[in-house]
């Protein structure tokens, strides 16, 4: 099994490097599932997200594919935000463009 870590900087939504979608850049390398569950996260794909020891990782299915998310909860409410602002913005225009 692979786990798929997106190389996306969670915390700031901002790359570390430019990552774009080249596999070769966001690909880690992979991890053996233990028999308590439990996976080893790469080094470099912990420095690159800014992930700590100790901290709390919120782990989500990805909506679409067989393959899961992990992130802090603080750079998910940020990205629950961002996406909220878009929308809000994407209905104003839409609302607009209505009007006229």
């Amino acid at each position: 099994m692979i786990v798929r870590i997106h190389v996306h900087n969670m915390k700031s939504m901002k790359p570390n490097k430019p990552s774009g979608l080249k596999f070769s850049e966001n690909f880690y390398g992979s991890s053996t599932l233990g028999d308590r569950g439990q996976i080893v996260i790469p080094v470099e794909a912990r420095t690159d997200l800014g992930f700590k020891s100790g901290d709390k990782l919120l782990i989500m299915r990805h909506p679409i594919h067989d393959a899961i998310m992990i992130c802090t909860l603080e750079s998910f409410q940020e990205m629950a935000n961002e996406f909220a602002a878009d929308v809000a913005r994407l209905e104003a225009k839409h609302l607009a463009e209505e009007s006229q």
